[in-house]
């Protein structure tokens, strides 16, 4: 198995494992900035580091740009396939009342921005607007829709720590 498909999966698990806790724990944690911003993030970087960090071993310690992308993205890839089935599991299957949740804490934040004069009423109001109105049912076109364009920032990811992780052939000496 390749480091990108083994880190790829483990990261995937870790983060499906944290997302089922949090949510057994109590369901509004899943949508708190420090989960999907934060944390998931934090995840999948780890395990692209690990996947690049031995993709670079096996090649003798040292690897290129091009060696290493493919295992960190394959890394994003699986990783995120995994958290949008998780998702998709969570939503319409363990708690069906998720999308009716999401809205309220949606609503509930907003109105808390509100509050404390961080937005303005007519701001307010819009945004008020555009929450009620929103569909929060994560169907399967939607879920694949949102992984197709999260594998767009797991790229811009994966070439970060490709670029970080090279490490050169040195130059043979005359």
């Amino acid at each position: 198995m390749s480091s990108g498909t083994k880190y790829g999966l483990l990261s995937g698990l870790v983060a499906n494992i944290l997302l089922f806790i949090l949510h057994a724990i109590e369901p509004t944690l899943i949508f708190e900035f420090w989960f999907f911003s934060i944390l998931i993030p934090g995840i999948l970087v780890f395990f692209l580091i690990m996947a690049a960090g031995e993709t670079r071993i096996r090649s003798g310690g040292y690897a290129s740009f091009r060696q290493l992308l493919r295992p960190t993205f394959s890394v994003v890839i699986f990783t995120q396939m995994l958290l949008y089935l998780g998702n998709y599991v969570l939503y319409n299957y363990v708690n069906t009342d998720l999308p009716r949740i999401q809205k309220q804490y949606e609503l509930e934040a907003l109105e808390k921005k509100h509050t404390q004069n961080l937005i303005n009423s007519t701001t307010y109001r819009e945004q008020k607007k555009q929450i009620e109105e929103a569909d929060y049912q994560l169907v399967l076109s939607k879920a694949v829709i949102n992984y197709f364009f999260s594998l767009i920032m797991g790229f811009i990811f994966a070439m970060i720590v490709a670029f970080i992780m090279k490490k050169r052939l040195p130059a043979p000496s005359s």
